[in-house]
């Protein structure tokens, strides 16, 4: 089985940035979409998918699944 690729070392700047990622991460956990999500958070719907992107591949994981429209906690 093959290993997931090794994540270089966390600086503190990409531990602030993270940190920061995490509002819109418990937003979408909290209402399990996107556009629901942008709507709380008073951002566009392309802005919250983009923070989500890019939370997703700093760690290296899907935090979501995808069921249709719907987030749902890996």
């Amino acid at each position: 089985m093959a290993s997931a690729p090794a994540l270089p070392p966390l600086t503190d700047a990409v531990r602030r940035q993270i940190w920061n990622w995490l509002p819109t991460f418990v937003e979408i956990a909290e209402v399990g979409s996107v556009v629901g999500a942008a709507r709380r958070l008073r951002l566009t719907p392309a802005a919250v998918s983009r923070t989500l992107g890019l939370l997703e591949d700093r760690l290296g994981a899907p935090l979501f699944d995808r069921v249709g429209r719907r987030l749902v906690l890996t």
